[in-house]
């Protein structure tokens, strides 16, 4: 088999392994928040997750991403409208163990995607990140 094909068919396995950790980890943020922050909601639906926090509403998309030439991790970036434009406010990266970290490399972990607090974990570095953000920054001028 050429090298070509054989990598190919890697990224086809990976992504499939992949969409179904996705689709555990959306199961898991469906389900009823543990503990219920009032900083924030999920909703998740069969092909989107929207959420909630600090009154913006924000989408969480998905895709693979590639390192070191393989597709290595599912990246999630949290973006909101914002001046006619949608600004990212936070990425995350779905490992492939099932560990959510905060960046692609997987160095830098937030928690298991089934961790009982996981609503809570989200949302506090999403609120962090968004009130770091051109969002609630004072207008210039």
């Amino acid at each position: 088999m050429d090298e070509q094909l054989q990598q190919a068919m890697m990224a086809v396995a990976a992504t499939k392994k992949l969409s179904e950790l996705h689709e555990k980890f959306a199961a898991n943020l469906a389900a009823s928040a543990v503990e219920g922050p009032e900083i924030g909601t999920f909703n998740v639906s069969s092909d989107s997750i929207a959420i909630s926090c600090l009154d913006r509403n924000i989408s969480m998309l998905s895709r693979a991403v590639v390192i070191n030439k393989h597709i290595s991790a599912l990246e999630y970036d949290f973006v909101t409208r914002w001046k006619d434009e949608e600004l990212s406010i936070l990425r995350l990266y779905l490992q492939p163990g099932g560990v959510l970290t905060r960046d692609p490399n997987g160095k830098e972990i937030l928690c298991d995607f089934n961790n009982t607090y996981i609503h809570r974990n989200i949302l506090s570095a999403l609120s962090k990140s968004l009130l770091n953000s051109p969002v609630y920054a004072p207008a210039e001028g």
